[in-house]
């Protein structure tokens, strides 16, 4: 296939995709826009809860570093793919020691029920990340660049 051949991309690829670049931007753009005393803000919110304060540059890089793949991976690029799960993951292995403060945090917005639900939204968002885009682009693999 040319350089300038249009490739079509299935309607599920192009919406998941669409879904994923417009809420990194979004997301992006709350981060930037609240700074690193957004931080502050939760834990004065939430008692109990301390962000390290490496935080907020980790979500700003890994925000940006997200958006990039997944631009990519809209223009077919197969590294793009590669990127975004590696990111997801190092996002699940960065969550494991937050596991804690992902509990206090259920306690306090919902109640002592909630601690044990802290793991599942620690890991199941990112392992359905990886796991939809995998589906959505697995019938169109072999056009990626």
């Amino acid at each position: 296939m040319t350089k300038y051949q249009f490739k079509e991309r299935p309607g599920c690829m192009t919406w998941w995709l669409g879904f994923i670049i417009v809420t990194l931007a979004i997301s992006l753009f709350r981060t930037l826009i609240g700074g690193p005393d957004q931080l502050k803000q939760m834990e004065t919110l939430v008692p109990g809860v301390i962000f390290p304060s490496w935080m907020y540059a980790y979500g700003l890089s890994n925000g940006l570093a997200q958006l990039g793949f997944a631009i990519a991976l809209y223009l077919w690029k197969k590294w793009g793919f590669y990127g975004l799960v590696t990111v997801w993951v190092i996002g699940i292995i960065i969550s494991i020691p937050m596991i804690n403060q992902t509990q206090v945090l259920m306690v306090n917005l919902v109640g002592p029920q909630a601690a044990s639900l802290a793991k599942i939204f620690v890991f199941i968002p990112s392992v359905m990340q990886i796991l939809i885009t995998y589906l959505v682009i697995r019938p169109v693999w072999d056009e990626l660049e």
